[in-house]
């Protein structure tokens, strides 16, 4: 009986030291927009005033959660986002190829899927929701959630 204690007390020592002694991870960098995609939408804005920008997302904050947004606004040198963790150099890299592709947009919709759904120059939130709106992806996410 000592014995198989003793077994026990063992074991579940040797338990408690792999656990303590696993690495903690934190959530990594974000390094490539296709991380994201499947499970959110991507609203890039490239503006030389983020604060007007950033206020009319902080107003639509609930209507940007319930799409699914990340949204991602470049000031000059500084990429400001909703992305709950770090942005790597390389992302920075790729927003900045994406939003100096086209001189005639300075906002750019992209779908779940990845691919861009619009350019626009200026940026309409409510257009932007409207838009997103009439995704099918988008249009089965509020059928789920009114059942």
């Amino acid at each position: 009986m000592v014995l198989k204690k003793n077994g026990l007390a063992f074991v579940m020592t040797l338990c408690a030291v792999f656990i303590l002694s696993l690495p903690v991870y934190s959530k990594s960098a974000l390094n490539t927009l296709s991380e994201l995609e499947w499970e959110n939408r991507l609203v890039l804005v490239k503006i030389d005033d983020s604060d007007a920008v950033l206020a009319l997302f902080n107003k639509y904050r609930e209507a940007i959660d319930e799409r699914h947004i990340i949204w991602f606004v470049q000031n000059h040198n500084q990429l400001l986002s909703n992305y709950p963790g770090e942005l790597s150099k390389s992302l920075k890299e790729e927003i900045s190829r994406y939003t100096t592709e086209s001189d005639l947009a300075n906002m750019i919709l992209i779908g779940k899927d990845g691919y861009v759904k619009s350019r626009n120059n200026g940026l309409n939130i409510e257009s932007i929701f409207e838009q997103i709106d009439q995704m099918p992806m988008r249009r089965y996410e509020m059928q789920q959630q009114a059942n």
